[in-house]
């Protein structure tokens, strides 16, 4: 016999295991008593054998087979069935640890795939799933970040916005529409702190630049650096694509071929921070009888690179010297339609475009913003997406884009005795003791007994 299992009111009498499932064979040692006149005095009968789901072990799934006695009153003659202990949840007929595995399981992974791994029906593992889902979104609320970043995200035909902390790369909100007035319904909606706020960081779009001067006016914004380049690398492909069409249309296909062959190096050439071109000078062996005998290839290219070099600065005024040097090469008469977007964007928000060289951290020391962080956090909500072939429940979608990095019941933490949501407390389980689920109580609740 063992009482080591972890389950209070639970002893193993017996196990056996298959290559899928483990059964333990087990009995309840909670305290019997009548339910009505609360007297120990009672005959013990036949009792039944019920089958609970526990948390897998081992990759495989864990049933408790629990003889479960049924007993009659001598005083009242009533007959009761034994009490299950209160590490047992008989409605869902499965552990209490179990439906918390659920929960903290359902930020990563589907519902379908959840359930064929515990045991549990679709319907049980939904209803779990979707009511922690309902309970983050409407009670939770993630602190408001120094640096916020904010991106688009499309998900087939829905347009989404993901607001991340520009310093951890966590999504903290997620909003459907990508309106301005669904953004700034959601930011209050948050709580967020407009003061606390002191770098914005997004691209030029007109809903981003709206939604920063209404809710955080005296943060500094800060341009995207990524999307700024992006236009000038899509000026630069365009301009190949219409030279290997006219090399084509002309029957000269051999040198349409060897253009395309080295338009990755084309598109991949760039400057570091330092300045150091070396992984361009490299590649320019190659490149060099293009770039010379294709003058349009040849001045796009330069004018991104040209570009480049206006991030690769080490202050504004650099900058400034780069961005002058920039727009006469993209001013040039045979690519200057292909590269006006660009220039008009660039003269437009110059000011946002220099703010990349004047965010400084409180050590003064420069922070260098971008949306880097946050399109990775797109590229992984986006896999979330794919995996659960199209998720549409706003709830379900934020639970899974926001909680996905974090662990439940341990950096997230739920309030057992009301709706009240905690954390994040840090990167790492040790970072806040280790509390049963069952015991956990926000600041305003009273201690659990």
């Amino acid at each position: 016999m063992s009482d080591s299992f972890g389950l209070e009111g639970v002893r193993i009498l017996g196990t056996s295991e298959t290559y899928l499932e483990i059964e333990h064979d087990a009995e309840l040692t909670t305290a019997v008593a009548c339910p009505t006149c609360r007297t120990a005095q009672f005959v013990r009968h036949q009792g039944t054998r019920q089958v609970i789901t526990d948390t897998p072990a081992r990759g495989k799934k864990v049933r408790l087979a629990i003889a479960r006695t049924r007993y009659k009153c001598k005083s009242c003659g009533g007959t009761f069935m034994q009490a299950w202990p209160p590490s047992i949840e008989p409605t869902a007929k499965a552990t209490v640890r179990l439906l918390r595995y659920v929960e903290a399981e359902g930020c990563r992974h589907t519902i379908k795939g959840i359930a064929r791994d515990v045991g549990l029906s679709e319907t049980r593992v939904e209803g779990l799933v979707r009511g922690l889902a309902h309970r983050l979104y409407h009670h939770h609320r993630f602190p408001t970040p120094v640096v916020l970043g904010m991106d688009d995200l499309r998900l087939r035909k829905r347009l989404y916005t993901v607001l991340t902390d520009g310093a951890t790369g966590r999504a903290i909100a997620l909003v459907e529409g990508g309106k301005e007035s669904a953004v700034v319904k959601e930011l209050n909606r948050r709580k967020f702190d407009r003061t606390a706020v002191e770098i914005f960081v997004s691209d030029l779009g007109t809903t981003n630049l709206a939604v920063k001067k209404r809710m955080f006016p005296a943060a500094l914004h800060v341009a995207d650096k990524w999307h700024v380049l992006k236009g000038a690398q899509e000026a630069l492909s365009k301009v190949i694509n219409q030279e290997v069409n006219r090399l084509r249309k002309a029957g000269l296909s051999a040198q349409a071929k060897s253009i395309v062959a080295v338009k990755s190096l084309l598109m991949k050439g760039r400057v570091d921070r330092s300045g150091n071109a070396i992984q361009l000078q490299l590649n320019l062996s190659r490149l060099a009888p293009i770039l010379i005998s294709l003058p349009r290839i040849g001045k796009a290219f330069w004018a991104k690179i040209r570009l480049h070099r206006l991030y690769a600065s080490a202050d504004a005024r650099e900058a400034i010297g780069h961005g002058i040097r920039f727009a006469r090469r993209a001013m040039a008469k045979m690519i200057k339609t292909e590269f006006e977007a660009v220039l008009n964007r660039l003269y437009r928000h110059r000011q946002l475009v220099l703010n990349y060289f004047h965010a400084r951290d409180p050590n003064g020391n420069l922070k260098h913003p971008t949306t880097g962080p946050t399109e990775r956090r797109n590229g992984d909500i986006r896999a979330t997406w794919r995996a659960g072939r199209g998720i549409y429940n706003l709830d379900y979608l934020s639970m899974r884009a926001l909680y996905q990095p974090l662990m439940m019941h341990g950096e997230i933490v739920l309030c057992a005795s009301c709706d009240a949501v905690m954390g994040p407390f840090g990167k790492h389980r040790l970072a806040r003791p280790v509390t049963d689920p069952a015991r956990a109580r926000c600041p305003t609740c009273p201690p659990a007994p």
